[in-house]
Formats: structure tokens, C-alpha cells, sequence
């Protein structure tokens, strides 16, 4: 199946849905600062600084009557931060990028009268891992700790950060 047509059957799915008045989709969009937080010992030359990344989710939900609803919103999140090293391992680097898929799923029960209306969430979410990508410089495994030579360094291809 090509990608024409399964837009085409997803589009015409989400349009079948959208005309009941129980069912609702809408689209979530969002940004993300991760910072790492951690112990790093003796080494007093390296710092962690914090990346930006992106999020992206499709919210559905269908309410069953006035009292009991379903939400599920599958979200696509990216993560990340950097290494960088100071004093005599100046320009020692390491950009970290994380991707995840949570899926938050939620009942809703509601209360009340017309005037004062409350309601209760109760749910759980499944996440996975999907992938990490690194890169940066880094003195070779061979080369002296103690050398200023920077010409001995490695520079894996760019990669594609946010």
C-alpha cells in the first residue's frame, strides 16, 4: 500500500469518526528542555547543558454518556543534552538525542450538575525507547591524555539535532 492511499483510508476514517458528536481527535504540538542532572565525581572539568526537543501527539477521545469518557493521545517526544569538557580537554564534546513513543490512556468519570460539574482522570501510559543518536569529538583511544595535539580527533558525521 502506497502512501497516497493510506493517507487517503486515514483521512477518511478520522472524517467518519469526526461526525459523531462523542468522538473527538485534535492534534498536540509542544517543545522540550531536558537537562541532565548528575553526579560527576572527580572529573571537575565535565559539564552537561541542557537540549531542546520536540513533541508531537494525536489526541483522541470518545465519551461513552454524560459521566464516562476514553482519552488516548500517542505522542512522539525528543530528548537530548551535551557533554562538553573544559580546561586542557577544551573542545571535547558529546551531543546526546534521544526519541520515545508514550501512549498516556485515561478514563474520565464526571459529576455534578449543570451549574458545578467536577471529574476524575484515571490512567496509566506505555512507553518505548525508540532510538539514540550521538555525536561529537573525542581524543582517539590511543592518543596521551596529558598531549595538547587536538589534530589526533575523530568528527563522526553531523548529525541532525533540533
Amino acid at each position: 500500500m502506497n502512501l497516497r492511499t493510506s493517507l487517503t483510508i486515514i483521512l477518511a476514517t478520522v472524517t467518519t469518526l469526526c461526525s459523531s458528536a462523542q468522538f473527538s481527535i485534535g492534534l498536540e504540538l509542544g517543545g522540550v528542555r531536558n537537562n541532565l542532572d548528575t553526579d560527576t565525581g572527580y572529573a571537575y572539568d565535565l559539564r552537561y547543558d541542557g537540549r531542546n526537543g520536540a513533541t508531537v501527539g494525536i489526541a483522541f477521545g470518545y465519551d461513552f454518556n454524560d459521566w464516562f469518557a476514553l482519552r488516548a493521545a500517542p505522542t512522539y517526544i525528543q530528548k537530548g543534552y551535551k557533554m562538553h569538557r573544559t580546561g586542557i580537554y577544551e573542545g571535547i564534546y558529546e551531543k546526546t538525542g534521544n526519541t520515545y513513543i508514550d501512549v498516556p490512556v485515561t478514563a474520565r468519570f464526571s459529576f455534578g450538575g449543570k451549574k458545578v460539574k467536577g471529574f476524575v482522570d484515571l490512567g496509566a501510559y506505555v512507553g518505548r525507547w525508540i532510538s539514540s543518536r550521538r555525536c561529537g569529538d573525542t581524543l582517539l583511544p590511543d592518543s596521551p591524555l596529558d598531549s595538547d595535539d587536538y589534530d589526533r580527533t575523530i568528527t563522526p558525521p553531523d548529525a541532525v539535532y533540533p
